[in-house]
């Protein structure tokens, strides 16, 4: 049987990332620490803002409303990145508290946890595989014959509206009905799913009865919309354009991820207050389990010491390729070339 690098178009490249030896001298100075002052911090931080926020939208100014809606996106995002601590176990070492908190957070965020942490784990487990990484749905299914689609997708792309993030909210949410219909998935991740769904549902249908003119969707609608803006911009750069395969087998281990990730550098406080540091990629990626907070610490030796370290500065990422043809942004160059032989 022939070497399947020898058929397939753009397996991962065989150097590049950090070694292994250089991932474990990194490791092994890592003291491992877990963040639950930090997230009880980021918390009750969010339970002001949100508060003040409350107190704004009930004052009938317009630019009272205005400021409380670029107040609510920075909960929204807070609360995500909680979410993702959670999900990855790096708030506590006690796994109730990570389910508690998690879904606590799944209410500013708009995420049902156990979804959102199932794919996320895929996502880790086969980054740069357009084939398993379900956040590679955009890749693998891009197909610009298809009019309509693409013409909506390059449409959105161009004008900078949010519909990536946005369907990337619905995947999760969709994803529980994928399991039921599923005979290969057990009943414990199944009931898993369908809790965290409705749990959120239950929690927004319980607001919305105890004020139904506080808690409805022209108070929130703008800061939502905003909210998948800066979901877009934060996210989009950390894996298009990088490294991909199409082997189903291709799975690189953490210490290489480096070259299918990307990170964005963000000055302090701006990465700390707003992003809680998601946008360190590539640290987050080799060290997955690691809180939010200590992935600044991390960056100077990751990036010393890997070969092929990307990063891009803000968002000039999005300012670079938003003025290009999506296909050349979402679609890799050896996809290209192999779909489209006559243009070589």
């Amino acid at each position: 049987m022939a070497d399947h690098r020898e058929r397939l178009p753009h397996p991962f490249p065989e150097e590049g990332g950090l070694s292994r030896e250089a991932y474990a001298a990194i490791r092994k100075g890592v003291r491992v620490r877990h963040a639950e002052l930090a997230a009880v911090v980021v918390i009750l931080l969010d339970l002001a803002l949100a508060w003040v926020s409350i107190l704004l939208l009930q004052s009938g100014n317009p630019y009272a409303y205005a400021l409380a809606q670029l107040l609510l996106v920075v909960v929204y995002f807070h609360g995500f990145g909680i979410l993702h601590d959670a999900g990855h176990g790096a708030v506590s070492k006690r796994r109730a508290t990570n389910v508690l908190v998690g879904h606590w957070a799944s209410v500013f965020c708009f995420l049902p946890f156990y979804p959102w942490k199932f794919i996320h784990q895929e996502h880790h487990t086969w980054a740069g595989n357009i084939v398993r990484d379900p956040t590679l749905e955009l890749v693998k299914g891009f197909d610009p014959h298809r009019w309509f689609r693409y013409g909506l997708l390059r449409f959105c792309w161009v004008l900078w509206i949010p519909l990536s993030g946005v369907a990337q909210h619905f995947v999760f949410w969709f994803y529980p009905f994928k399991l039921l219909a599923s005979p290969k998935v057990d009943w414990g991740k199944k009931s898993r799913c369908v809790f965290s769904m409705a749990f959120l549902l239950l929690v927004y249908a319980a607001l919305h009865w105890m004020a139904p003119s506080l808690f409805h969707i022209r108070n929130f609608w703008p800061s939502m919309l905003l909210y998948m803006v800066v979901v877009e911009l934060v996210n989009l750069p950390h894996h298009l354009g990088t490294e991909m395969t199409d082997d189903e087998r291709g799975k690189l281990p953490v210490w290489r991820q480096a070259i299918t990730t990307r990170s964005c550098y963000y000055p302090f406080p701006v990465s700390e207050i707003l992003f809680l540091n998601f946008n360190f990629h590539v640290e987050h990626h080799v060290f997955p389990n690691l809180p939010w907070w200590t992935l600044r610490g991390l960056r100077q030796q990751i990036r010393d010491r890997t070969s092929g370290y990307q990063e891009c500065l803000g968002i000039s990422w999005n300012l670079r390729n938003r003025r290009k043809d999506l296909i050349e942004v979402a679609v890799p160059e050896w996809r290209r070339r192999r779909e489209n032989p006559d243009q070589e």
